[in-house]
């Protein structure tokens, strides 16, 4: 039988890590910033974050995704204590997934559309559901990366239905300047290294030509 080359590859791991934490008394976490995509599910307390420059305050309930390459900080600001789900996954698997047949726009460039920086609602059951049910399947080892992709798939899948996202594109010079806007994020985060147009297109998961031309209009 001939090799499908379109075909996904669910058996690549994608999940860096995912559990149930507890911070209390003033816990910190500085400005940082990583290449996975990084969920928050509140489940007693408050804290802070700080995502791309803006500060929110989170209570239980609260689900927050915060992006790839997007610089923020975790803190608590009294002496109480936060408990909350905590799951970081990388995004290249899902980057290959068309939601919807109207547009090119894979499921990553969806979200992040919608939501440039994070995406935050209040948790429903099955938001909840799905999250639970990534870590203990994560915590019990015993699982297959295909079993939790699909799970993970199934979050992101509904966190797109929720933002509201229509499977269309408005207009194409409005869908260009996303990719721009993408670019100079990626620039300005990582400025103080070698920087080549070829890494950012990678990123976007376009050709780096079609991202010169967007530069040069």
């Amino acid at each position: 039988m001939k090799n499908d080359m379109t075909a996904i590859p669910f058996y690549i791991n994608s999940i860096a890590g995912a559990t149930v934490q507890r911070r209390t008394d003033r816990y910190s976490f500085g400005k940082h910033l990583h290449t996975s995509m990084e969920i928050y599910l509140i489940r007693s307390g408050t804290c802070s974050m700080d995502i791309g420059g803006t500060t929110i305050q989170c209570s239980k309930g609260d689900f927050v995704m915060i992006f790839p390459n997007v610089v923020h900080s975790f803190y608590l600001d009294g002496s109480g204590e936060c408990t909350f789900y905590h799951i970081h996954f990388f995004t290249n698997l899902f980057a290959r997934i068309i939601p919807s047949e109207n547009t090119p726009v894979n499921l990553i460039h969806a979200l992040l559309f919608a939501s440039p920086a994070c995406h935050r609602q209040t948790a429903d059951s099955e938001l909840e559901e799905l999250t639970e049910s990534v870590i203990r399947m994560y915590q019990s080892g015993a699982y297959s990366p295909a079993e939790i992709n699909s799970l993970l798939l199934c979050l992101l899948m509904h966190v797109l239905h929720c933002s509201g996202w229509d499977g269309t594109v408005r207009s194409q010079p409005e869908f260009q300047e996303k990719y721009v806007s993408f670019a100079l994020n990626y620039i300005e985060n990582n400025y103080m290294h070698k920087i080549l147009l070829e890494d950012i297109a990678k990123e976007l998961h376009i050709s780096s030509r079609y991202l010169g031309k967007l530069f040069t209009r």
